[in-house]
């Protein structure tokens, strides 16, 4: 079992039948790097402290307001734990 918003889910069958990630495949490297430079690129380096603030201000906005997307919760949280504005990055 599993739980996602309090909510139980059971474990899918065919999930010990999975292949398990492979860190050291280099394909996979760049692909875990590039997702990295953007994610740093936007953000910025984050403390642990932040991180922790913006998660739990995030968590309860999204119980306020489940329509919110979890992307656009942590951006708005973001700014407000850094007092800064998220710049618009171009693809």
């Amino acid at each position: 079992m599993f739980y996602v918003d309090e909510k139980a889910y059971k474990m899918p069958p065919d999930l010990k039948n999975l292949p398990e990630f492979d860190w050291n495949n280099p394909e996979n490297q760049k692909i875990l790097k590039t997702e990295e430079e953007v994610r740093i690129k936007k953000y910025g380096k984050l403390t642990c402290k932040q991180m922790d603030q913006i998660c739990e201000i995030k968590e309860i906005l999204l119980k306020e307001d489940s329509a919110l997307p979890r992307k656009r919760a942590f951006d708005l949280d973001w700014e407000k734990v850094t007092g800064k504005k998220l710049p618009i990055i171009e693809k």
